[in-house]
């Protein structure tokens, strides 16, 4: 027979997230010293008429990732951009900032405020003792054990939710920092990681729909810069509706003049005299969430230069900078605050031997290394950041700007909470959505409000 502390001290399999209850009766008794005590009947051991409650309800939500500033930091910067314009500084300005989230905070954020912890013996409530609650504090925190995830089956979810022509993926881990999938084949210490001049982790998991510079081994240089964006419509009529107000867009039109322009001239530091085309401009391309407006530049690269040279002349791309290229860049350097961007904006792709390339613009993007919150000598999680932006201009309108920002990180956003919600819940619940195993000993009700 045990008492009610012993009881209660067994934990394993008995707690149950977002009000999701689960209700075990136990008998009341007392011992010989009249000390009240609970146990379970014979009958009442795992019994088979307990109506579990139903686990509909996401844990994450992509609420959980923050702007690293706020709309009205954000939207007081496209005024700046206004600003720059009309004083003659910059023609377009792309503003960007990114969502960021640590995994290894999760717990805190979705589970402990507000925490009451308790325990229902013949219909009456009582306070669980200090520790007994420290053990399922600790509980709460195992999820970030189940929340450091390989950051390939982030990328796999992009691949089918959202799927997009220059999509890529790139780790850059030797240490072995971040988790690995046990299904995946494992390379040996011989790996290349091991051979690399770094000792940083990094994940780029990249759905990108944009080509920043393409070279064939005959010379033919191509970029494909994309300026406007906007939502895929509920319905066919009003999908045509959105796509064609986004081709119809003067702001849209004079975005995309201006980056070809300034793209024209990067080639023609690179290109044959002459060689340098637009055969399409504003062509609109559709995708799983977005339609976009896309224009094709072409050239011919001059004899003896290189994709490299190419690369060097063109980088970065000038739909993530704005026009005139140079100055612009400096003034987004203050106005996002000196931070780097870090791979968000740049490119990924390969250059083959015969001086054949394809690079993307990296952008529609989770860039992961390991979580900044650290457990004795692990990580315990993954720091995620995705970032965003759009092109400023005179016509620009700061609250569309902003949601056609966060519009942009949707698709990526979307893809992560989604592993991270599929993880939990084949951790914690079952597939005709009740919890798994639950306590056969307590009900321990965790009555917890989000931080929203």
């Amino acid at each position: 027979m045990r008492t009610v502390a012993e009881t209660i001290q067994n934990l394993q399999q008995s707690v149950s997230f977002s009000n999701a209850t689960t209700a075990i009766p136990l008998q009341q008794t007392s011992d010989n010293n009249g000390n009240c005590t609970s146990s379970r009947t014979d009958d009442l051991a795992r019994p088979r008429n307990i109506s579990y409650q139903r686990y509909d309800q996401e844990v994450i939500s992509t609420d959980v990732f923050a702007p690293l500033c706020a709309k009205t930091v954000y939207t007081d910067n496209i005024s700046r951009c206004h600003e720059y314009i009309r004083l003659g500084e910059s023609y377009e300005l792309c503003l960007t900032t990114q969502l960021v989230l640590d995994t290894a905070t999760i717990s805190t954020i979705n589970f402990t405020p507000q925490m009451n912890l308790t325990c229902a013996i013949n219909g009456e409530t009582s306070s669980l003792s200090k520790h007994t609650q420290t053990q399922v504090t600790e509980k709460i925190t195992s999820l970030q054990e189940y929340l450091n995830i390989d950051p390939y089956s982030i990328y796999e979810e992009l691949r089918n939710s959202n799927p997009a022509p220059f999509a890529s993926f790139l780790r850059l881990d030797p240490a072995w920092q971040m988790p690995v999938d046990r299904k995946a084949i494992r390379t040996s210490q011989n790996s290349v990681f091991n051979k690399l001049p770094t000792s940083m982790s990094l994940a780029v998991c990249s759905s990108s729909p944009e080509r920043f510079l393409s070279l064939s081994s005959k010379g033919i240089l191509e970029s494909k810069p994309i300026k406007g964006t906007c939502p895929r419509g509920v319905g066919s009529k009003h999908d045509k509706e959105l796509a064609t107000a986004l081709q119809r867009s003067e702001k849209n039109a004079a975005e995309n003049l201006m980056i070809v322009d300034l793209i024209r001239n990067d080639f023609g530091r690179i290109c044959k005299v002459g060689s340098i085309s637009v055969p399409s401009f504003c062509e609109l391309e559709s995708f799983s969430s977005v339609h976009q407006l896309v224009s094709t530049i072409l050239g011919e690269l001059k004899d003896g230069y290189s994709a490299i040279d190419a690369l060097v002349a063109a980088f970065p791309g000038g739909s993530m900078t704005g026009a005139p290229k140079k100055r612009t860049m400096e003034l987004l350097h203050d106005l996002e605050e000196k931070k780097p961007r870090g791979p968000y904006s740049g490119c990924m792709g390969y250059i083959s031997p015969n001086n054949a390339m394809d690079m993307n613009i990296v952008i529609r993007t989770a860039v992961i290394s390991p979580s900044s919150c650290v457990s004795g000598s692990r990580t315990n999680g993954l720091k995620i950041h995705v970032g965003a932006g759009g092109a400023i201009t005179a016509l620009s309108d700061k609250d569309d700007e902003y949601e056609e920002m966060i519009l942009k990180t949707r698709a990526v956003v979307s893809a992560i909470t989604r592993v991270l919600n599929r993880v939990l819940k084949e951790k914690y619940i079952s597939p005709s959505g009740h919890l798994l195993d639950p306590s056969d000993d307590i009900a321990i009700a965790l009555s917890c409000s989000s931080r929203n």
